[in-house]
């Protein structure tokens, strides 16, 4: 879908600045430390590079949606062979400023929803539960009609993707005081009172 001007500048900007060389960077390496090594002709060193960058990627995904357990061990790959985890570097990580340019970019996009949930207590199957009262329904098409004319576009794809079903479901359905729910919710309220 088409974003509007401005948010997509604002969020390519992010993603380009701190994800710009992600590939090499996730496996603890720069591009131009792989094509040093790859224009020396040394297999050898090649293949040992690759091998320990696979292994630095390996355990990256192993705890990639584990909120609660990023730390990593004092023998970790990820330590031993990436700048960003450096410990004694208290700047922030460039995952993390990825992160929080999605945030950013949700946040501005759905700072509204709450206005079109349900008001039902009624227990449904979904959000979307065409013999649900209209009442028990989140008001899709009055929430889209009602953002910007640029953001409508987008809006409008997000509204019927699995993801924005799930959001809104967690929300209908007592997740209300999970800690991603409340956490993106504050977010909307600090960027209201800006």
């Amino acid at each position: 879908p088409i974003l509007s001007h401005r948010r997509k500048m604002k969020l390519e900007s992010a993603l380009e600045k701190n994800a710009g060389d992600v590939f090499w960077h996730a496996r603890g390496l720069t591009k131009s430390e792989v094509d040093a090594v790859r224009s020396s002709g040394d297999e050898n060193e090649l293949e040992k590079m690759l091998g320990t960058a696979d292994a630095v990627w390996d355990e990256k995904i192993c705890c990639m949606d584990d909120a609660f357990n990023l730390a990593h061990s004092p023998d970790s790959m990820n330590i031993l062979h990436n700048s960003d985890d450096d410990p004694n570097d208290l700047k922030q990580s460039r995952w993390d400023v990825v992160q929080e340019a999605f945030l950013r970019f949700y946040v501005s996009m759905l700072k509204d929803y709450r206005k079109y949930m349900p008001e039902s207590s009624k227990v449904l199957s979904s959000w979307r539960d065409p013999g649900a009262m209209e009442s028990g329904r989140f008001l899709t098409d009055e929430f889209v009609n009602s953002q910007r004319q640029d953001y409508r576009p987008f809006l409008e794809e997000l509204v019927g993707t699995q993801q924005f079903d799930d959001f809104v479901s967690r929300r209908m359905y007592n997740a209300a005081d999970a800690p991603d729910v409340k956490f993106f919710d504050q977010s909307i309220e600090a960027k209201k009172n800006r």
